[in-house]
C-alpha cells in the first residue's frame, strides 16, 4: 500500500477477493481463469455457457469453514444451477412451476403474493453501498447550476414514489450511502425534503421562467435533460421521476440504452442524467463516484460521473480512507456525505434491495455481509 488504507479488512471479506489458485491463473491466463476459476470454496466450477447457466458442484474436500457457520464440511448441496433469466416475468414463472428453486430481483407485487402463501418463502436484503440515485452532470447543460439540480431532486416525492413502485420492499434514500452503511450520517434525510414550492422559487430564481406546454425556458431555450437508462436500471423510475419534474417546469425525456451506449455518452461527456447503484460494504464507496481522480477519461471507464472536482472533498475522502474504523472516522464520512449532499450532484431514491423468493422447501438460504449476494453453502432441504 502506498498510504493507509482502512476499507481492507472490509474488502478481504468479500468473494471478489476470494483465495484463488497461482497456478490455474499461470497455467489458464487471466481470460481463461476468468471463464474457469479455481478457488478455495465449497463448491467447485463445472461449466459456464454464456447468456444460459453457470454450472458447480460439491467440493467434497472441504472442511474448512469459518467457525461461527453452524454447518462445517462439505454443504449438503451437491450441485448449483445458476441459470441466466434476464426477464423478470419469466423467472417468477419458472420459480412456480418448479423449474427453478430460487429467483431473484423478484418483482414487489409476487413477493407480497408468496409471502402470504405456503409454498414458497421471501427474504429480502436491504443492501448497503451506494442507493439506487441518479448522478446529475454538472459540468454541462441544465445541472451545472446548483439551483436547478436542488430543484430537480425536490420536485420528486421519493417516498411516495418508493412506496408505489415497490409496494413497502424499498424504502426511500436521502444520501450518497444507503441506510444500512456503516458511518451513515442520517443529517441527510434532512435535505432537498419534496416540496414543489420551494423547486419552483428556485428555478425562478436561476431565471427560469415558465413557457408554452408547461415547460420552462431561459434565453430562447427550454428546461430539458436526457434521462438515460442502461439495463437493468430501472426504467419505470425514470418515467415516474419524468412525470413528477414535470409539474414544475422540467422536461426530462427517457431514453432506454445499451451498456455500450452508456460507455459512448461517459467517455464522450455528452449526458445529463445516469442513474446508478453500487453495492459495497465500505463507506469508502464514496471515493469511486466522488473523488476527481474517478472523473472519466476518454478510454477509461469511471463512475464521477458528476464530474465533480472539490479538492477538499477528495482530502476528506482520502483522510477517511485511510483512517481506521472507529468515531474519527465515521465522523470524516459524515462530512463527506453532508459536502455531496451540498452539492446536489446525487439525487437519492431509494434503497437498493435484493428480493428472493425461494422454495419453501429449502432451509438456510442467508446473504452475505452486504445483504445483496446469497450464500448457499448451509442449505439443507426440509422433508
Amino acid at each position: 500500500f502506498k498510504r493507509p488504507y482502512g476499507p481492507v479488512a472490509a474488502m478481504l471479506s468479500e468473494s471478489l477477493l476470494s483465495i484463488v489458485s497461482p497456478s490455474a491463473v499461470k497455467k489458464l491466463g487471466n481470460d481463461g481463469f476468468a471463464q474457469a476459476p479455481v478457488g478455495t470454496g465449497p463448491f467447485k466450477f463445472v461449466s459456464w455457457e454464456h447468456g444460459r447457466q453457470l454450472v458447480m458442484e460439491r467440493n467434497d474436500d472441504y472442511n474448512w469453514a469459518p467457525s461461527f457457520m453452524k454447518r462445517q464440511g462439505p454443504s449438503a448441496v451437491k450441485k448449483l444451477v445458476s441459470r441466466f433469466i434476464p426477464e423478470a416475468g419469466t423467472r417468477v414463472a419458472a420459480l412456480e412451476s418448479g423449474e427453478i428453486d430460487v429467483s431473484d430481483l423478484t418483482p414487489a407485487l409476487d413477493m407480497r403474493r408468496f409471502a402470504e402463501g405456503n409454498k414458497f418463502k421471501t427474504m429480502i436484503g436491504d443492501s448497503s453501498g451506494l442507493p439506487f440515485g441518479v448522478q446529475l452532470n454538472a459540468s454541462r447543460g441544465i445541472f451545472s447550476d446548483v439551483r436547478v439540480r436542488q430543484a430537480f431532486i425536490m420536485s420528486v416525492d421519493r417516498k411516495r414514489m418508493a412506496q408505489n413502485l415497490f409496494f413497502g420492499s424499498a424504502k426511500p434514500a436521502f444520501g450518497p450511502l444507503s441506510s444500512t452503511s456503516p458511518s451513515y450520517w442520517p443529517g441527510v434525510e434532512q435535505y432537498y425534503p419534496f416540496d414543489r414550492k420551494k423547486a419552483e422559487a428556485l428555478l425562478e430564481e436561476a431565471g427560469w421562467k415558465m413557457g408554452p406546454g408547461g415547460i420552462r425556458e431561459k434565453d430562447g431555450q427550454p428546461l430539458s435533460a436526457v434521462y438515460y437508462v442502461p439495463p437493468p436500471l430501472e426504467p419505470e423510475t425514470a418515467v415516474a421521476v419524468q412525470a413528477e419534474a414535470k409539474r414544475v417546469g422540467f422536461d426530462i425525456k427517457v431514453e432506454n440504452i445499451t451498456f455500450a451506449r452508456n460507455s459512448e455518452i461517459v467517455f464522450a461527456n455528452t449526458y445529463d442524467i445516469l442513474p446508478l447503484r453500487f453495492i459495497h460494504g465500505d463507506p469508502s464507496v464514496l471515493e469511486i463516484m466522488f473523488h476527481s481522480r474517478n472523473i472519466p477519461e476518454p478510454g477509461k471507464y469511471k463512475f464521477n460521473w458528476p464530474r465533480w472536482s472539490d479538492p477538499a472533498l477528495d482530502k476528506l475522502l482520502e483522510t477517511a480512507g485511510g483512517t481506521p474504523n472507529g468515531p474519527a472516522r465515521d465522523e470524516l464520512y459524515h462530512q463527506a456525505q453532508k459536502m455531496v449532499m451540498d452539492a446536489a450532484i446525487w439525487f437519492p431514491m431509494h434503497n437498493q434491495v435484493e428480493t428472493i423468493a425461494y422454495n419453501a422447501k429449502l432451509v438456510g438460504l442467508r446473504f452475505a455481509r452486504t445483504s445483496w449476494n446469497v450464500r448457499f453453502y448451509e442449505v439443507t432441504t426440509t422433508q
